[in-house]
Formats: structure tokens, C-alpha cells, sequence
């Protein structure tokens, strides 16, 4: 027995990880389950798809050219970045397309997804498809109204590493932190500190890939990316004042 992850010996959609915590030669076994549509590679020690790996567990030089394609793995989506569109051809049908979605490694584009360019994000199956010809499409009639353009929404990607555990991103300043301007008793100008009332913390998963968890600090204190620690809240009497 030794530390390390291992495939399950009969699910290839299944691994585990050995662990001596204690380091006396007691070993602790830990099972963890591969997103759908994706096995567990024994040589890179992560999920991949099927198709990426040879069998018993991928289909790598086997099987047809008509092989179903494995869902992408979308953990949800963002409707300002989809779609809806009527189809009459071949079948009468609504579907919803997006040009993204968010994954484990945050908001991704369907071209980082897909293995085929133009194609988007089936919302409902969450495969990679063609979008819809003109004439798939139903005739417009007067009373049809257009869907919203699509916006791409911001990106939520965060960056994690070794190295950095607490990656500051755009996005974080813009939707969790606060600009605070500090100035002297008679009003006069010091400096500013951006201050947060959330922070993100980075962890590796057993599977190699990053995660991350939303924290907070304790009540009265708020989180400095600066100095990579919680500070007090600043007192009323520290900040400026806008009043006229």
C-alpha cells in the first residue's frame, strides 16, 4: 500500500485516494466520483472524456464515427448569454443556445469547449452543436417578438496557483469590495484602501484540478487583498466626509 490516487478496480467512472495523515503506516482510503460523461485516467490521475484514452474505460480508435459526444461540463448557465431560438425543421422544437457557461474553472466560452468552431452549448443536453440555418429556423411573423441580444457576461475566472491561494480578479473589486477614502479629523485627504466584504480561497481538488470557496472575515473586519488578512472595519470618524 502507498499514498497516491488510484482507478477503481471496477468503475472507471470511480477513483480513490490513499492517505497516511498520521505517517504511521495506517492508511486512509477517500472515493470520489468523475463529472458525468468523463472516466478517470490512471496516467494523468484526473477525469477525462471517453474518447481522449484507450479502453477498457476510454474508446480511443474504437467504435464508429456516429458515437454520441460527451456532454460538456457545465456546472450552470448565465441566460444573458443564451438564446432561445423556434425551429420548424425537421421538427417543430425550441431550443436554447448559449455561447457559454460556467465550469470549475469559472465562465468559459463555448469556442474553449467545443471541438468544432461556430458551434454553442445546448443548454438543455449540454453538448456542443451547430447553430441553427435561416431555414431551420419558423417564418417571422408580426406578433413574433426577438429575443434580447446576447451579452457576454463578465468573466469569472480566478486565477488560482501555488503560489497565490487568494488571486484578486476585476470581478472581485467590482461586486465584493469597496473603495474607502481616509482622511484626516479636519477633513483633509490621506489615502484610499480597498477593502472586501467577501474573499475567495483556492484549493486543489484530488483530481488535480482548483476549486474555490467563497469566505468571509469575522464581524467588524473586512478583507484586505494588500496585505492578504482580515483589518478592522474603518470607524466613521476616519473616513471622509462627502457631506456639503
Amino acid at each position: 500500500m502507498k499514498e497516491g490516487v488510484f482507478p477503481h478496480p471496477r468503475n472507471c467512472s470511480w477513483y480513490f485516494s490513499c492517505v497516511d495523515r498520521m505517517k504511521v503506516g495506517f492508511y486512509s482510503t477517500f472515493y470520489f466520483e468523475c463529472e458525468p460523461g468523463t472516466v478517470f485516467n490512471d496516467g494523468l490521475d484526473q477525469c477525462v472524456f471517453p474518447y481522449l484514452i484507450s479502453p477498457p474505460c476510454g474508446t480511443n480508435g474504437t467504435g464508429s464515427s456516429t458515437t454520441v459526444k460527451p456532454p460538456v461540463l457545465c456546472q450552470k448557465f448565465d441566460s444573458s448569454s443564451c438564446q432561445v431560438y423556434e425551429l420548424c425543421k425537421p421538427l417543430r422544437t425550441t431550443k436554447t443556445l448559449c455561447t457559454g457557461c460556467f465550469t470549475y474553472f469559472g465562465y468559459t466560452m463555448a469556442k474553449d469547449l467545443c471541438k468544432m468552431k461556430g458551434e454553442l452549448l445546448d443548454k438543455n443536453t449540454h453538448q456542443c452543436v451547430q447553430p441553427p440555418t435561416g431555414s431551420d429556423l419558423c417564418r417571422v411573423t408580426s406578433t413574433t417578438t426577438f429575443p434580447p441580444p446576447t451579452v457576454r457576461p463578465p468573466q469569472r475566472n480566478l486565477g488560482c496557483t501555488e503560489q497565490n491561494k487568494r488571486p484578486y480578479e476585476t470581478w472581485i473589486g467590482m461586486d465584493h469590495c469597496q473603495d474607502y477614502n481616509f482622511c484626516t479629523p479636519s477633513n483633509t485627504y490621506l489615502y484610499q484602501k480597498k477593502l472586501c466584504r467577501e474573499y475567495f480561497q483556492c484549493f486543489k481538488m484530488a483530481n488535480g484540478f482548483w476549486d474555490y470557496t467563497k469566505e468571509k472575515c469575522d464581524l467588524g473586519e473586512l478583507y484586505s487583498y494588500k496585505t492578504n488578512g482580515c483589518v478592522k472595519e474603518p470607524r466613521a470618524n476616519e473616513l471622509c466626509n462627502t457631506s456639503p
